[in-house]
């Protein structure tokens, strides 16, 4: 069953009817994302978690939290007031704040990351990557054990996500080799690098990167994986933190070939002046990509999508697998996976 959850933690009442669902349906385990604004609202008011994994803190809803220290203490309530007794987490130690979560709850963190200088942790080691997925292996501390991984999904931050998992997993599941041969099979998730390939030769991104610091990742990485050109289409919501507008247009600036430049949920403020704020982003590197202005969104995609030839990859960020657009008091009907789905009908082409 699928519903649209509307929040990323839905209201804490949502949240009781559907665990109730899940257990007449049989379900015997749980898995839910605790965001910093449902953490601060209350939204987990009766829920009690065995596990959790905290991957990384980036610069994200700081309108709300104002500094990244209340955006990681709000964070914090989940360790603090929602875990059972014994409760076991996996922490990035790649990232500053999840070293931080494991120096607060000792007993109760292990670590995660990559490379050979995190020896102590379960860590990735020779990752490959390409637009189609993953392959690294997992290396435990202490055991010189090896465990290889594929993973059907692009992007390094996928390799950190699969690596939380296990390393969660392996406190209540003592076959870790079921463990990645369900990674083997992971289906992709909606808005977080999601790909069609397109059979005139494009690959078509749909990702949620909405801050200066989730567009540098996609776009970075898709730049080391794309051997043609690379097209960001893209904007910025009104009534959100302005400053990271300037940051986004830069950071497209650095990385892409070809910057379309147009609204995402504007809400009450003029989408034209959100896209003079990023084109001054864009324009700030000596020598930026050629970037056009299209306000309206779908213009945008298919402006993108009728340009692209055999090799480049199309990114489509911002929004994700959101299914409108926020403008004034309204919500507008609207997809970008269905916009890409529709042109790609309307030229003959297939997609898979």
């Amino acid at each position: 069953e699928e519903r649209d959850a509307g929040r990323t933690t839905p209201e804490s009442c949502e949240i009781q009817k559907s665990l109730s669902r899940m257990v007449e349906n049989g379900c015997g385990a749980c898995v839910l994302e605790a965001s910093s604004h449902g953490l601060s609202f209350g939204r987990l008011e009766g829920c009690s978690f065995d596990g959790a994994v905290f991957t990384n803190l980036s610069e994200e809803h700081l309108d709300y939290h104002k500094t990244l220290e209340a955006y990681f203490a709000a964070k914090m309530i989940l360790f603090r007031d929602y875990m059972k007794q014994n409760w076991f987490a996996a922490a990035n130690m790649d990232d500053i704040y999840g070293k931080r979560v494991g120096e607060l709850f000792p007993r109760n963190v292990s670590y995660f990351g990559s490379g050979e200088k995190n020896g102590d942790c379960i860590r990735a080691t020779r990752i490959r990557n390409s637009l189609a997925g993953a392959e690294f292996s997992v290396s435990f501390p202490g055991s010189g054990e090896e465990i290889p991984v594929s993973l059907p999904l692009p992007g390094r931050f996928n390799v950190y996500n699969a690596l939380g998992a296990i390393t969660l997993l392996k406190s209540f599941i003592p076959d870790l080799h079921a463990v990645t041969g369900a990674l083997l099979t992971m289906p992709q998730v909606p808005g977080r690098l999601e790909k069609y390939y397109l059979s005139n030769g494009v690959c078509v991104i749909i990702d949620f990167a909405h801050t200066p610091t989730a567009l540098k990742n996609v776009l970075a990485e898709l730049r080391t994986l794309c051997t043609g050109s690379l097209f960001a289409v893209f904007g910025h919501g009104g009534e959100r933190f302005e400053a990271n507008r300037f940051s986004l247009g830069a950071v497209a600036s650095e990385f892409a070939d070809r910057i379309i430049v147009t609204m995402d949920n504007p809400r009450s403020e003029d989408p034209g002046k959100i896209a003079m704020q990023i084109l001054e982003g864009v324009n700030s590197r000596e020598n930026p990509p050629e970037t056009s202005l299209v306000i309206q969104r779908k213009d945008a995609v298919r402006n993108a999508l009728d340009e692209a030839g055999a090799g480049d990859v199309v990114a489509i960020t911002g929004k994700g697998p959101e299914k409108y657009l926020h403008i004034g008091s309204d919500f507008i009907p609207y997809s970008d996976k269905q916009t890409v789905l529709e042109w790609t009908a309307e030229k003959g082409l297939t997609w898979k």
